[in-house]
């Protein structure tokens, strides 16, 4: 066989014959080429967004307003309040201390409700908590009742301490004020100027000794004036304010 000679299956096809088939392939070829340059340029089209030159900007680009200067000058990135430290100490005769709370008389576990009849002949109950309270009230393992306190709209209640009074309150000194509730010694912190809301107020209804435990009374949390506070606190307590 000369080296110009193709097989094609069983039999010798010469240079004529390559040539024919060559003539009739190339068509085809560049046909089958043609579609694929032509299905390649669309898929670029469809899936790379074409550069774009950016037009020159004509307007003057958005700015948003700024904030006036304070009448004083100052910069506003200062703060006109600084923050106030809270007070923490005696005052009076209550020590008061953020996120502190007053020892309590022991009370044994576990806690249990305590049947109505109860609450109400407690030492700690009054009439201005409503008249059927189980359920809302718990007692020690011993049977005492330690604290009552009702949450609605504020939170009212009345329980037994020991030692020194702490009013748990977090505010600045001029917030706290001390005042007198039925002749009873009383503390009170007013919610920061401006806010509706957020007073708090304890009073010593009987200090504690040896031979028993102090008695204190709360009205917290709530938008009713210093006085209508006081008025309530008064209330608990069965006295005139």
């Amino acid at each position: 066989m000369k080296f110009w000679q193709i097989v094609v299956g069983h039999s010798t096809v010469g240079a004529t014959e390559v040539a024919k088939i060559k003539s009739k392939l190339l068509p085809r070829l560049a046909i089958l080429l043609a579609v694929a340059v032509g299905l390649t340029a669309v898929a670029v089209t469809r899936f790379v967004r074409p550069f774009r030159v950016r037009p020159p900007v004509t307007t003057s680009p958005e700015v948003e307003p700024q904030q006036p200067r304070p009448s004083s000058g100052t910069s506003p990135t200062v703060p006109l309040v600084q923050a106030e430290s809270v007070y923490e100490g005696p005052l009076g005769d209550f020590i008061v201390g953020p996120h502190q709370g007053s020892d309590a008389p022991p009370c044994p576990r576990p806690l249990r409700p305590a049947k109505n009849e109860k609450i109400i002949a407690s030492e700690l109950y009054s009439p201005i908590f409503g008249e059927n309270l189980e359920g809302f009230v718990t007692e020690c393992a011993d049977g005492k009742i330690v604290v009552i306190e009702i949450y609605g709209k504020e939170i009212i209640g009345r329980g037994y301490f020991v030692g020194k009074l702490i009013a748990p309150y977090e505010a600045p000194r001029h917030q706290l004020q001390l005042l007198t509730v039925g002749e009873k010694p009383a503390i009170a912190q007013l919610p920061p100027p401006g806010l509706i809301g957020g007073l708090r107020l304890l009073v010593i209804e009987r200090f504690s000794s040896s031979n028993q435990p102090g008695v204190w009374v709360e009205v917290d949390d709530t938008s009713k004036s210093l006085d209508a506070a006081a008025e309530l606190a008064a209330r608990i307590m069965g006295v005139r304010p």
